[in-house]
């Protein structure tokens, strides 16, 4: 049964007498019949349809979002009457989530170039602490008598492991 768009419950049709229109005006009366035109003539959406009100926006947007917001806003508004609303809010949406990857980028890089010694600090911490004392002998190549930062080791260039595996 898992092939059954079902899962093997029996099909039940959820429009009942509403798929036909002669059965779903079957039982009304003239003023349920004026009630449903009524309400069918408010459902068509009018061309200057959604309606933005600036009170609404104070509202949904805290003061913080909204001075982010201008730059991107400012240019949403500008490109709209060129491209056409639609066109203009996915630009908008593109161009902020391609800055956001573009200073993701930066970030990166500039922690990978000016950090490299917290980097290097992180790596051997991780082979001190993945050498298995079974199956290798090792030892560090200047004992640390006293009692020094890694910081300090990776600067001073005094971090080298030698492995030897019989």
């Amino acid at each position: 049964m898992a092939s059954s768009p079902t899962g093997g419950v029996k099909a039940i049709n959820i429009e009942g007498r509403m798929a036909r229109e002669r059965k779903r005006l079957l039982g009304m009366t003239d003023e349920e019949r004026a009630w449903r035109a009524k309400f069918l003539k408010s459902q068509i959406i009018p061309p200057g349809e959604p309606i933005e009100t600036p009170e609404y926006y104070k509202e949904y947007y805290n003061p913080l979002k909204r001075l982010i917001r201008i730059p991107l806003n400012l240019m949403e508004n500008s490109l709209a009457p060129i491209m056409g609303k639609r066109n203009a809010l996915v630009t908008r949406t593109v161009t902020s989530k391609l800055i956001i990857g573009i200073v993701g980028i930066y970030c990166t890089w500039y922690y990978a170039k000016y950090n490299t010694a917290v980097c290097k600090l992180h790596l051997y911490i991780f082979v001190y602490t993945y050498i298995e004392y079974t199956k290798s002998i090792y030892f560090v190549h200047k004992l640390i008598s006293s009692i020094v930062s890694l910081k300090e080791m990776v600067r001073k260039k005094k971090y080298f492991i030698y492995i030897y595996i019989y």
